[in-house]
């Protein structure tokens, strides 16, 4: 779980990205973010997920696949202005 935490900072660092909250399990994780522009999301949740998949298969000596699916993200109908 700390090698996810440690790919999820260096994914900040390529696509910015404000992570509010998280939450890891054994099998799956929630996100809470904030994309600062269109299309960040996308394009954080690819390097997120494609780096740790090739992590992880490398670590473990595995191939094939990781996850199930696509990930599903639900923007929120609260917004706050500052």
């Amino acid at each position: 779980m700390a090698a996810f935490v440690g790919i999820m900072g260096e994914s900040c660092i390529r696509v910015p990205m404000r992570v509010v909250a998280y939450c890891l399990l054994p099998n799956h994780f929630h996100l809470v973010v904030w994309p600062r522009a269109d299309g960040e999301l996308s394009r954080w949740m690819h390097w997120l997920l494609t780096t740790h998949v090739r992590r992880y298969l490398r670590h473990y000596g595995h191939s094939g696949h990781v996850w199930q699916g696509r990930f599903r993200a639900s923007p929120s109908s609260r917004t706050t202005t500052y």
